[in-house]
């Protein structure tokens, strides 16, 4: 089997998940680490990654013990398998996420990190107010850009350490430009340095092209499912980054302008037809 640790076996100490998953916790999800082992050694054997969602701070610590525990057993020889999501819009966002980097080195275990803004604001500050303690989203946008470009700053700084693996999931022109400096000064490639780059299928196309035309490794990110599910999952999304609804009209001009400088280009020749068949592919 792929991994070392038995299913159920206590996280690594100084680990911050740790403390707020207890064993009892744990033990309860069995069933639901068993089934992420699963996933998380198909996707070696793939050699695919698998990432993790984070969700409400209610039962995020569960989602934390799980992931790390299959980072921790799956994310070896420098191999990035599994990757952990943090959401910078909480205040304790950049804390814990220089905490676990700092357990994933001293337990060589490769630190792979899919970077988020988050988007559950409203649901968060409406919770602490009915248990009448202080919210754990950041008060203002600003504070979540800050903190969301001081942890891509830590990140690629891991990658070029050789040492971890980060997504920046983002459509936030500002943090694209942040992480191409600090990648710059940091000496990482824009292809295979460990730094990736990924946006929602269909939004922020200007963004992923100029991202993909400069030879940096860029994904796009396609939800599928049922009507009812999928919707209110974009509309998170929406509230993740307020720049998605204010670039929804510059993509548009973009999407235009390219529109018609393709009408006014001339056709090219059909090619030649060809006895054989070739095939190619791009990321």
């Amino acid at each position: 089997a792929d991994g070392a640790g038995a299913v159920g076996g206590p996280l690594p100490p100084g680990n911050l998940a740790a403390e707020r998953a207890p064993a009892e916790a744990l033990a309860l999800l069995g069933p639901a680490e068993r089934r992420v082992r699963a996933l998380a050694a198909a996707a070696k054997q793939a050699n695919v990654q698998l990432l993790i969602d984070a969700e409400q701070t209610y039962f995020q610590p569960a989602i934390d013990a799980l992931t790390l525990r299959a980072m921790r057993d799956f994310n070896t020889g420098g191999r990035a398998v599994v990757y952990a999501t943090y959401q910078a819009y909480l205040v304790a966002a950049e804390e814990r996420l220089k905490a676990d980097l700092a357990w994933a080195e001293a337990n060589d275990v490769h630190f792979a990190v899919k970077l988020v803004r988050g988007a559950y604001m409203v649901s968060e500050r409406r919770l602490a107010r009915q248990e009448g303690r202080p919210s754990p989203v950041q008060p203002t946008a600003e504070a979540t850009h800050a903190c969301y470009d001081a942890c891509l700053a830590t990140l690629v700084a891991a990658a070029a350490r050789g040492r971890g693996a980060a997504l920046l999931a983002t459509h936030n022109v500002a943090s694209v430009a942040a992480a191409l400096a600090e990648m710059r000064r940091r000496g990482v490639p824009p292809e295979g340095g460990g730094v990736h780059f990924g946006q929602l299928y269909g939004m922020a196309d200007h963004l992923s092209y100029t991202l993909g035309g400069g030879g940096y490794s860029v994904a796009k990110y396609l939800p599928y499912g049922p009507v009812e599910e999928v919707m209110p999952y974009l509309v998170r999304r929406a509230q993740e980054n307020s720049a998605v609804l204010g670039g929804a009209a510059e993509e548009r001009a973009l999407t235009l302008r390219e529109l018609l400088r393709r009408a006014a280009a001339p056709l090219a020749p059909a090619p030649a037809p060809s006895s054989g068949r070739q095939l190619s592919s791009s990321a």
